[in-house]
């Protein structure tokens, strides 16, 4: 099972380098614009982009312009602890080269309970299957996870067949 995700995995990936500049720019405000109407009365939760992955920062930068903040990840051991960053400036390199929060200024908390969580992957199905990057730190967060999660991704992404294992849990 392994050897086909990790197949899958790099055919999704080189899909998602080879997006023109203009189908990522177009997706990306799609995909900003579709968000806003979800998230009135709620928190977010969302990710850095890296290595080619949906970029939310304009979406990002609109909750802080309202002086909201935007609830990001940082890894501490094989978990995923969340933190309310109001300032990007607070985000420092943490593990895996990926842009995290800084402890020290933005001490972690639980999400608030009308959080939307926005899950970045490799792939996605229409059923809510999501195949991450491969440590599972997703997939033990949205095990206890109760409030509304969302799979975030390009057009090219979506692939209906994805393999499923017994620890993979579906946005």
């Amino acid at each position: 099972m392994s050897e086909a995700k990790t197949a899958l995995r790099t055919t999704l990936r080189q899909a998602r380098q080879e997006l023109s500049p203009s189908q990522r720019a177009h997706e990306t405000a799609a995909t900003v614009a579709a968000l806003i109407p979800l998230l009135e009365d709620r928190a977010l939760a969302s990710y850095v982009a890296v290595r080619g992955e949906l970029d939310l920062l304009d979406l990002h930068r609109q909750c802080w312009s309202k002086n909201r903040p935007v609830w990001l990840p940082r890894v501490v051991g094989q978990q995923l602890t969340w933190h309310p960053l109001r300032d990007p400036t607070h985000l420092r390199l943490g593990s895996f080269s990926i842009p995290e929060p800084d402890p020290n200024q933005v001490p972690a908390e639980p999400l608030p309970t009308s959080t939307v969580l926005l899950v970045p992957g490799v792939g996605f199905a229409a059923t809510g299957l999501r195949l991450g990057q491969g440590a599972g730190f997703y997939d033990r967060f949205l095990q206890g996870f109760s409030g509304l999660s969302l799979g975030v991704g390009f057009a090219c992404q979506r692939h209906d067949d994805l393999p499923r294992e017994p620890h993979d849990h579906p946005v």
